[in-house]
This record gives C-alpha cells, sequence and structure tokens, in this order.
C-alpha cells in the first residue's frame, strides 16, 4: 500500500474558482477538491508550473457566502480529456481569509464525521 504524502486532509468541493495570474490572464476553473494547504482544480488553459495565481473561492459558511482571496502557486497541470487538472498549494490569505477558509473545512470535517 502506498504511504499517504498528504499533508491536509481533503475535501470535495464543486466551486466554480475565480483565478487569474499575470495580472490579465484569466481562467476559467472548478474546484475539485480543498485542503488547508492548497486546492485541486479543473482549469481549461494550462497553466505553467511554478506560475503565482491568485484565486477567488465563493464558499458557503453557515447561511452565508463567503469569498476567500488567496495567492497560491501551481504545482501541477496535467492534460486530462477535457482540460487541465491543476494542483495549486496555498501561498499567503488575510487572516480574514485564512479563518473563512478554517471555518468551511471545519464544516465538512465535522458532517464527514456524522
Amino acid at each position: 500500500m502506498a504511504q499517504e504524502r498528504r499533508r491536509s486532509r481533503r475535501f470535495s468541493i464543486e466551486h466554480v474558482i475565480e483565478l487569474s495570474y499575470g495580472r490579465e490572464s484569466y481562467v476559467n476553473a472548478k474546484g475539485l477538491n480543498i485542503s488547508k494547504t492548497g486546492l485541486l482544480c479543473t482549469t481549461d488553459t494550462y497553466i505553467e508550473p511554478y506560475t503565482t495565481v491568485f484565486l477567488a473561492i465563493n464558499v458557503p459558511v453557515g447561511a452565508d457566502g463567503h469569498t476567500i482571496n488567496c495567492e497560491g502557486i501551481v504545482l501541477r497541470s496535467t492534460e486530462e480529456d477535457e482540460g487541465y487538472t491543476t494542483a495549486i498549494s496555498f501561498m499567503s490569505f488575510r487572516e480574514k481569509d485564512a479563518e473563512t477558509l478554517v471555518t468551511f473545512l471545519g464544516t465538512h470535517e465535522s458532517r464527514s464525521a456524522e
């Protein structure tokens, strides 16, 4: 059996992600899974590994929706049938956005424990 190398537990999501890089390059993206350290998403465009990207992830927290804004770095982008699977490691958040992510992930974790 292969040893698990992930640093953080991942949770499935199906959120549309606003992803941009290079000041004016916007990419259509949809989340596949998220953790406190990164995001796996599908994109319609290949993004070169080690590219710095800016993300806006809309998530429900309680009865409200919140947007998590953060900066990340592309670890890999592999071609699939209809686009690319892109892995992004989170690099920096504002404190409020980091707290929103922790709250969102905590909600998912408590649901999976039921």
